[in-house]
C-alpha cells in the first residue's frame, strides 16, 4: 500500500474501522482530539458510590427491533445487555448551563430498549489495541 490509512475520530466507528484494517494486515493511524476514545460514548462512575456502577452520559441504549447492525455485533462480541427500565419520568441534562429537566416517556411495548452491562463505554475498550 502506497499511501498510510488514517482515521480521524477514535469514536465505535473509527476504532472498529481500524481493527478491520488491523485484520486485513493493513496499517493504519487513529487520530482523536480528545483525551480518551469512545466518542459519543463515555461512561462515569460516582467516586463516592462506585458501587451504583457506571452511568451512560453518552450513547446509552439501542433498540434490537430496529438496529440489526449493532443486534449482530453484540452477539459476535458475546456483549451483556439488559432491558432498560421505560416506565415513568426521567431526568436529562443537555447542557452544564441548564438545570436537568424531567421527561415523561410514553408507554410503547413494541419499542424494547436495551443497555449494555457496564456502560457503552466498556465496549470500546476491546477496540483499544
Amino acid at each position: 500500500m502506497k499511501h498510510p490509512v488514517v482515521i480521524v475520530g477514535a469514536g465505535l466507528s473509527g476504532l472498529h474501522a481500524a481493527s478491520k484494517l488491523t485484520d486485513q494486515g493493513i496499517p493504519c493511524r487513529v487520530l482523536e482530539a480528545r483525551d480518551r476514545i469512545g466518542g459519543r460514548a463515555l461512561s462515569a462512575t460516582d467516586p463516592n458510590r462506585p458501587d451504583w456502577g457506571n452511568f451512560d452520559l453518552g450513547a446509552t441504549w439501542f433498540w434490537p427491533q430496529y438496529e440489526n447492525t449493532i443486534v449482530k455485533t453484540v452477539e459476535a462480541l458475546h456483549v451483556g445487555t439488559f432491558v432498560q427500565y421505560t416506565e415513568g419520568a426521567m431526568l436529562a441534562e443537555q447542557s452544564h448551563q441548564e438545570a436537568p429537566k424531567r421527561f415523561v416517556l410514553p408507554d410503547n411495548p413494541n419499542a424494547l430498549s436495551m443497555r449494555f452491562k457496564g456502560g457503552v463505554q466498556s465496549r470500546i475498550g476491546f477496540l483499544r489495541e
